[in-house]
């Protein structure tokens, strides 16, 4: 009698994704029964125990309800910055520490570009219609366009630091796993 045994184990649950899901795949052909599916679980390096026990402690969170409030991404209660953009050493409900933070230029480049399309038709919508003198319009764009760029900075840099968390983006290391050397 041979039994099917798939040598992977996937435990295929995120509660840091949007839903929980069992990726399961079906092997059409089991040993000693051509034909015959059975239920092959693949692995994945995923999971750690740490993080198999923060999936059995908190809640499941969307990255919008964490990042673009300044939560914890873990948690979604904890402060996420200590200013207005320095983020925080750790969490102070959950204790995650934020040393993975790196959300770089991102939040900038999506501020430069939401608000400056933003400011672009605001400016020759306004030109067209009224046909204000040009200090006029500087006047009103220049300091409207600063206030939005500080509006949208901290929201879209608490989103990237959530989806970085929900991802586990790091830096890209070589295939042989010696996290030493570090793709650059």
């Amino acid at each position: 009698m041979a039994v099917p045994v798939c040598c992977n184990l996937h435990l295929g649950i995120s509660r840091r994704d949007d839903s929980l899901k069992h990726e399961m795949v079906w092997n059409i052909g089991a040993p000693g029964k051509p034909g015959a599916p059975f239920l092959c679980l693949p692995l994945t390096e995923r999971f750690a125990l740490t993080d198999m026990d923060d999936l059995m402690r908190y809640p499941v969170l969307t990255v919008g309800q964490t990042g673009l409030k300044g939560k914890c991404p873990r948690c979604g209660q904890g402060r996420l910055f200590s200013g207005f953009l320095t983020t925080a050493d750790q969490c102070e409900r959950c204790d995650l520490d934020f040393a993975f933070i790196d959300s770089g230029d991102g939040p900038a480049v999506f501020v430069i570009f939401i608000v400056g399309f933003l400011a672009v038709v605001g400016v020759l919508m306004t030109e067209v219609m009224f046909t204000p003198p040009i200090w006029l319009n500087m006047m009103i764009w220049m300091p409207l366009t600063l206030f939005l760029c500080l509006i949208f900075l901290r929201p879209l840099k608490g989103l990237l630091i959530a989806q970085q968390y929900k991802r586990k983006a790091a830096e890209g290391t070589l295939q042989d796993g010696d996290r030493s050397q570090n793709v650059e």
